[in-house]
């Protein structure tokens, strides 16, 4: 079992991760991570701000957002400079960063997930690397095995190992292990609100298990559509124009349009001590820690709806007329009580816009880092890309609950 400081060690050496990839005063070309080396289906791969089609072959790196559709599966091939040599099985519905950092000279991987279901095999580790997945709750811990974790618009998330041992670390401290040995056995779940807690298997196989299981969480969202669809499109509708707002301010900044030529030019050197560098990094850094504070949860809860809308397609709830906690309906652009598909068709025209967007943010966050002497990103001088908010799991205030809209 991974110790609690290991795992902790694995968290903060995560949180550190981004920001050592561009201490270096030099701009170098990019690095792939890894490739796409099998897919059934469509998804997408957002780069740098640009939102692209997946296709077999297709290189990934840092930072890179990967989502699939609806019925679409994804297998990855990671690169030699992961330090790990096996593959990462993507569901369908699923959105996750894929982020590589360089850690004390070691490679650590971390997925990122943001809604789905991703499960990686590890054949083998060269060196000293670390590979985890880590969710909106829990990080998960791996050393030569095969597991699986799967987060559902619940809140719940479900970790199963086939192979090995994966050390789970919870948002309380809260700690588990899972494989054919552990203490644990081969299933744990960490149900919104509680601690990991051992679930038995009594199927012939995990991959059914996994079914079952998320069969059961899918079962009980469609028992209370309603309130579903309240809770998610009011979280969505809530956030978005705050997210908007924040985002037109980095949208106009002269400094990160620079940064982007810069970034384009070949050869570029990037002065982090120089004056004029500075000076950009403070224009820059106001509109960055304003996206990241409203980007904690509502990029989460953004990609949760993909599961939700999937859910309720061919059900009578396409009429239900969308309301806040006072059951005051919510209007669409005409004023008119908004129902659910009349949401459904607001997000599907603005999710594209919201991942390009989204890719522009952490595109500057990197450019940001690549300028600031202390190698942090967001508030110049900090020492991790969360040092403002000083939450790595992020807002626990605004993750959940019955409520969205607030006063």
């Amino acid at each position: 079992m991974m110790k609690k400081g290991a795992i902790l060690g694995l968290i903060f050496l995560f949180i550190a991760g981004a920001a050592v990839l561009f201490t270096a005063s030099d701009t170098v070309a990019e690095q792939p991570c890894a490739e796409i080396s099998n897919m059934s289906g469509k998804g997408t791969l957002t780069h740098n701000g640009k939102v692209v089609k997946l296709d077999l072959g297709m290189k990934i790196y840092n930072n890179d957002l990967i989502k699939t559709q609806d019925k679409s599966k994804v297998e990855i091939k990671p690169m030699k400079n992961t330090g790990f040599a096996g593959t990462i099985n993507v569901a369908a519905n699923t959105a996750f960063y894929f982020k590589l950092a360089d850690v004390k000279g070691q490679p650590s991987t971390t997925l990122d997930l943001m809604a789905g279901q991703v499960g990686m095999k590890v054949a083998k580790l060269t060196g000293s690397p670390s590979a985890q997945v880590k969710t909106d709750s829990a990080v998960c811990g791996v050393r030569g095995t095969e597991f699986s974790v799967i987060a559902p618009s619940s809140g719940n998330v479900l970790v199963t190992c086939d192979e090995g041992e994966v050390g789970l670390l919870g948002m309380d401290g809260d700690e588990a292990a899972v494989g054919p040995n552990a203490k644990d056995g081969q299933a744990a779940e960490r149900r919104a609100g509680d601690r990991f807690k051992s679930l038995p298997v009594t199927v012939s196989s995990l991959e059914q298990f996994r079914d079952n299981w998320y069969a059961e969480e899918m079962g009980v969202l469609l028992s209370n559509p309603s309130k579903s669809i309240n809770q998610f499109a009011g979280f969505y509708l809530k956030k978005k124009p705050a997210f908007e707002a924040a985002y037109a301010q980095l949208a106009k900044s002269a400094a990160f349009a620079k940064w982007k030529k810069e970034d384009a030019t070949p050869g570029f050197r990037v002065l982090a001590r120089d004056p004029n560098t500075l000076k950009e990094l403070k224009e820059v850094d106001g509109p960055l820690t304003a996206i990241r504070k409203e980007l904690v949860m509502f990029e989460r809860y953004a990609y949760r709806l993909e599961e939700i809308k999937v859910a309720l397609e061919n059900t009578s709830y396409a009429d239900f007329i969308i309301a806040d906690s006072k059951k005051v309906p919510l209007l669409d652009d005409k004023g008119t009580p908004m129902s659910a598909k009349a949401f459904f068709a607001i997000y599907d025209r603005d999710k594209e816009d919201l991942a390009r967007k989204v890719g522009e943010f952490r595109y500057a966050l990197a450019l940001h880092a690549l300028r600031n002497p202390s190698g942090g990103t967001g508030r110049p001088g900090s020492a991790s890309e969360d040092a403002s908010t000083g939450e790595f799991f992020g807002d626990a205030k605004d993750s959940g609950g019955d409520d969205f809209f607030g006063k």
